[in-house]
């Protein structure tokens, strides 16, 4: 969304920054808007097939510099190529006000994010938290897309809501998203506490039972024998 603004003619300079072309924009939307459905798409279709173990300690950097690097390296090579690339047009003449239906660029980005839709809903069912935000990301995107391809004309009503739209939605998404996380880890820990009170206490009686005991005395024991040198001394 960043590299798009940045290249978008007239907004920085009169062709866009980072020498855009007269097609890199539109190129750049084309990825974005097209792509996101896309690896969600195969994302669904694929995260059955393999196994899911957890991630040793000694695989957790490789993982996190892969979750990091991968998809940087996804937007960096079609960025590339958008800017570039010497691309045709992807899209009609901006005082166009048909280009949903004339363009086929436009009409297999449009595709992408229905099926996108179709597919979370059909293997998923909502029933988890993963699917329910991926739903609500794809009907995000879906909107966008389509928001955008009815309203070419530009400095329009329309236009200016698809770009207010495009700029505010993934920010608000990403902090809900953010705040669900939070909450469910905060939920995560409450239970866990709740569940070490109950582990060290007598089921009967509520007093501490003999697995608190053993616990405490190991800590003591632990304690007292690092204090003692110093003590001796």
């Amino acid at each position: 969304m960043a590299l798009q603004l940045l290249t978008f003619p007239g907004v920085f300079t009169r062709t866009g920054l980072f020498g855009a072309g007269p097609h890199s924009a539109a190129w750049m939307w084309v990825f974005w808007h097209g792509g996101f459905p896309f690896f969600v798409i195969l994302a669904v279709l694929t995260r059955n097939r393999f196994e899911h173990k957890p991630i040793g300690a000694t695989h957790v950097g490789l993982w996190t510099w892969s979750l990091i690097g991968g998809p940087v390296a996804i937007g960096a090579v079609p960025g590339g190529l958008a800017l570039y690339g010497n691309l045709p047009p992807a899209l009609n003449p901006a005082n166009s006000t048909s280009v949903f239906l004339n363009s086929a660029t436009a009409l297999i980005v449009w595709s992408l994010n229905v099926i996108a839709i179709v597919i979370v809903l059909l293997t998923g069912r909502l029933r988890a938290v993963l699917d329910l935000w991926l739903a609500i990301a794809v009907l995000a995107c879906f909107t966008d897309t389509s928001l955008n391809l009815l309203s070419t004309i530009r400095f329009s009503v329309g236009w200016y809501l698809a770009r207010v739209f495009s700029m505010f939605a993934p920010g608000i998404l990403v902090c809900v998203l953010v705040w669900e996380v939070t909450m469910l880890y905060r939920r995560l820990f409450e239970a866990h506490v709740s569940l070490l009170q109950t582990s060290i206490h007598d089921e009967l009686t509520g007093i501490y039972n003999r697995g608190y005991f053993n616990q405490q005395f190991a800590a003591n024991s632990i304690a007292l024998n690092a204090d003692g040198p110093s003590r001796s001394s």
